[in-house]
């Protein structure tokens, strides 16, 4: 019996113990759980509020000038943000669209955003303007990349009288910035957070942070309090509530072993009494733990430049911390007040109002929030900003709450107005520099001439006069002879001199109602408007003042160190004729200038029928080769080369020709240099190798063994920006063509487009060939730079070889330079056996000439292609 009441005895206290021990570990463990979650609720409410109140400041300085510029704007938002680290950048949009930014450097791609355009953001910018609060959203995702919660505040200007709606400020808070500095990136926290957020717009909680598995298991709960609202805090173990405290296995061991042993109840007690020992450390363990978190909270409310208070609503009497004694001008070591202490601090004239704030507050068990100002004990005057909470707990009402110096930021507000008012007294400077502008907007800024776009506006004025007949115009073009000389001989301040005396000069030689106008460089125009054709047409009135103004202008100027003597050179033109039109007096006297200047210095031209009649065949033959470059007209004819040992075939020329409808077949020397002159050359290069394709690929699908072709490629296109990505749009095999390029393109060393283009071309397997090589001066280096794959003799080089032995060195000479060079050379204007034979003991490599094949159309090619006939032997006629 004794062992048996023994055993029911120690049972009996094994159970109880055991569901205590189990009770006190899971309550342990939701302490342990919240005062961690309470860290980081702390740790959001102190950056949020900061950052947003410091928004709030930015948001009043924009409704006291809604028109502040992007510099003033920068000023500001550096100012305010200076000590938060959490804001990302903060945007004002005037009329929904954002103009203002800081900073501006990443930010460049919000510039412009319309939140009318952003239906996801418009809802909340839209509440933010009806409710005239703060709004806070987020996370979103930013159009510069990253997430952010966005605390938007509705902007009235306070200038109108019913302060109407002026845009929005949105500040941006980077959220991993916000989630580190708060502690929910901790890798070494031994919680799972989930935080939820309920939408200021539509009323819908959402979680933002966290997975739903943490609502789920019983979380501790707790609210972060935010000026637009709370979010919700949830927070459970890493590892799961346990129901099974570390020790319990020990705890049953022990009553097991006492029970099977009959162990003695006093035994069994100081057990139990060295449990509870532990449990104790354990406890002091965690008030450690509470207390190290306490100092991380203080360190953080240090960070933020904010001192803590709380009152006591039943004691009546206020704790402070440090700092929130500095700010009131209190000792350091003061920490218990009474609720005078802090109504005495307020400035008379703010106190009455701070007070029904604070009691509105404690009656009303709610947030609150003040401002105003402290009277401190040396005279001086801060503003402060207050944010309070009450807290109840066991019965007890506390009010926990944060105060900051705003005292810079209210200061720089009275600023801003000043500012304002410093800027209307800007007006009329503004406006006289807009006039400024006006001027300088249709005249020379060095001359103070009227500019193109005087002349424009007058021209445009004068059709309209010309159609009804009640006006005619004349213009003198005129270009001044030798004035690049000045410039380069006595620099561009005595060029400037020059144009100022000219442009003095020709005002004095027009009557008031005419415009000397400078079109910019060394060109002026005189234009002249008259009701009547006979002052342009009889009188002559045009010729005459040309030959003033080149009389005038030949006399010596002066210039700093001496005279010098330039003249002028003048096209002029009239649609007093029946030959011009206003649409066209501009350009005909640009013409007139022309013909004037190869007639030699200090002369001038009219534009008269004659001219304009030279001017419509070159306009005509344009209009032809536009209708031959669309219509196909240009096409190829192919001349088979040669190879200089054994005269096998060696490849192909393709040559230009123009298959004009009424004029019948055309070689490039009756048109090409037509064509070069209003630059058009370069399209019919492109039309034939675009021939010259085709018939390739046609050829090819009919079984002929297709040769290399050459093609001629003019300077123009050769020199083109765009010529690599054109060609790589055709596609062409790698050693099926090569390029013809005449040897004057290699003078110009310094033209690195050029350099670039050719390399690109031997790239994409295009051959290299220089043409019409001995006639130009291509050198040796350049020869070695460029590394063509042949050189082309001239034939005006090749022709006397047969009765002139200095022709037969020189031509020997060349072959000589390509195969030391390890270029192939290649002979054109084959005509006699005699050439033949010469050039083939002087080992040139490929010979190409009449007396070998002609020229012929793609279709007879092909035939020659087809009944292999192209390999010949020597021949003696052509």
């Amino acid at each position: 019996m004794p062992a048996i009441i023994a055993a029911l005895l120690v049972a009996s206290v094994w159970y109880v113990t055991e569901l205590q021990t189990k009770k006190i570990f899971a309550q342990s463990l939701r302490d342990d759980v919240s005062a961690l979650a309470n860290d980081v609720r702390a740790n959001l409410e102190i950056h949020l509020n900061s950052d947003l109140y410091l928004a709030q400041g930015l948001a009043a300085a924009l409704s006291i000038e809604p028109d502040m510029s992007q510099e003033t704007f920068t000023e500001l938002a550096a100012e305010f943000f200076r000590n938060s680290k959490n804001v990302r950048n903060v945007a004002a949009a005037p009329d929904m669209v954002i103009k203002l930014i800081y900073p501006t450097k990443g930010n460049e791609t919000t510039i412009g955003i319309d939140y009318r355009k952003l239906p996801i953001q418009l809802a909340a910018v839209l509440h933010a303007r009806d409710t005239k609060k703060l709004v806070l959203t987020g996370p979103v995702e930013l159009v510069q990349g990253g997430r952010a919660f966005i605390g938007r505040y509705p902007i009235f200007n306070m200038h109108a009288p019913s302060e109407p709606f002026w845009g929005v400020l949105a500040a941006v808070i980077d959220l991993d910035r916000l989630y580190s500095t708060s502690g929910l990136y901790d890798p070494y926290s031994k919680i799972s957070i989930a935080l939820e957020s309920q939408d200021t717009v539509n009323g819908d909680r959402k979680m933002f942070f966290g997975n739903i598995e943490t609502i789920q298991n019983t979380p501790v709960q707790m609210e972060v309090r935010l000026p637009t609202g709370a979010w919700r805090i949830s927070a459970v173990p890493k590892e799961g509530w346990k129901t099974i405290p570390p020790a319990l296995w020990l705890l049953r061991s022990a009553f097991l072993v006492a029970a099977l042993m009959i162990i003695a109840p006093m035994l069994a007690s100081a057990f139990l009494i060295h449990q509870r020992h532990e449990y104790i450390d354990v406890l002091s363990e965690q008030k450690g733990d509470l207390h190290r978190q306490s100092r991380r909270l203080h360190l953080a409310m240090e960070a933020a430049g904010a001192g803590v208070w709380e009152f006591d609503v039943d004691k009546k009497t206020i704790i402070w911390d440090a700092r929130m004694n500095e700010l009131y001008g209190y000792p350091p070591s003061f920490r218990e007040h009474y609720h005078t202490d802090w109504a005495a601090r307020i400035h008379p004239e703010d106190r009455e109002r701070a007070e029904a704030d604070f009691e509105a507050g404690v009656g009303g068990r709610v947030h609150f929030r003040s401002v105003y100002r402290i009277l401190l004990p040396n005279g001086g005057i801060r503003h402060v900003r207050s944010l309070a909470n009450i807290i109840q707990f066991k019965g007890r009402t506390k009010i926990v709450g944060v105060n900051w110096d705003v005292t810079e930021e209210t200061e720089m507000q009275k600023s801003l107005e000043a500012a304002n008012q410093n800027l209307k007294e800007k007006n009329f400077e503004i406006e006289l520099a807009r006039q400024r502008v006006e001027f300088l907007a249709h005249h020379d800024a060095l001359t103070e001439l009227p500019n193109r776009r005087f002349l424009d506006q007058r021209l445009e004025e004068h059709k309209v006069s010309y159609a009804a007949g009640e006006a005619f115009a004349g213009v003198l073009q005129i270009d001044l002879d030798g004035f690049k000389t000045v410039n380069d001989t006595l620099g561009h301040l005595a060029g400037d001199n020059i144009l100022n005396q000219v442009g003095n000069i020709l005002r004095t030689l027009i009557d008031d109602q005419d415009h000397v106008i400078r079109l910019g460089g060394d060109e002026f125009i005189i234009f002249i408007s008259r009701k009547s054709k006979s002052f342009f047409a009889q009188e002559n009135h045009l010729q005459t003042l040309a030959e003033k103004i080149i009389r005038r202008l030949s006399l010596p100027l002066s210039v700093s160190n001496g005279k010098i003597t330039i003249g002028a050179s003048i096209g002029i033109a009239t649609d007093a004729i029946s030959t011009t039109t206003p649409q066209n007096i501009l350009r005909d006297a640009d013409v007139a200038l022309y013909e004037a200047k190869i007639l030699g210095r200090g002369q001038f031209q009219l534009c008269d029928t004659e001219l304009r009649r030279t001017l419509d065949r070159k306009n005509s033959f344009l209009s032809e080769i536009e209708i031959a470059l669309t219509e196909g007209q240009m096409i190829p004819y192919y001349q088979p080369q040669y190879s200089g040992s054994d005269l096998s075939f060696f490849g192909v020329e393709a040559l230009a020709r123009w298959n004009h409808p009424t004029r019948g077949l055309l070689t490039p020397k009756d048109f090409l240099e037509n064509a070069k002159e209003i630059g058009r050359d370069a399209d019919i290069d492109r039309a034939i190798l675009l021939c010259v394709l085709a018939d390739r690929i046609s050829w090819q699908k009919a079984g002929a063994i297709v040769p290399r072709i050459s093609v001629n490629v003019s300077a123009r296109q050769i020199a083109s920006p765009h010529i690599l990505d054109d060609l790589a749009k055709l596609d062409i095999p790698r050693g099926s063509i090569c390029f013809e390029l005449v040897e004057s393109i290699f003078m110009d060393d310094e033209n690195q487009m050029l350099k670039d283009n050719v390399a690109g071309i031997k790239d994409m397997g295009i051959e290299i060939e220089i043409d019409d090589f001995g006639t130009g001066f291509a050198s040796i280096v350049a020869l070695q730079k460029l590394r063509p794959m042949r050189l082309k003799i001239d034939n005006q080089l090749v022709t006397p070889i047969s009765f002139s032995p200095s022709a037969r060195k020189i031509v020997a000479s060349l072959i000589e330079i390509g195969r030391s060079l390890d270029i192939e050379v290649i002979a054109e204007g084959i005509e006699t056996q005699f050439h033949i034979d010469t050039l083939q003991s002087m080992g040139c490599h490929a010979l190409q000439g009449y007396a070998l094949c002609r020229p012929m159309s793609g279709d007879s090619f092909f035939e020659l292609l087809v009944r292999d006939q192209i390999h010949v032997g020597k021949v003696t006629t052509s």
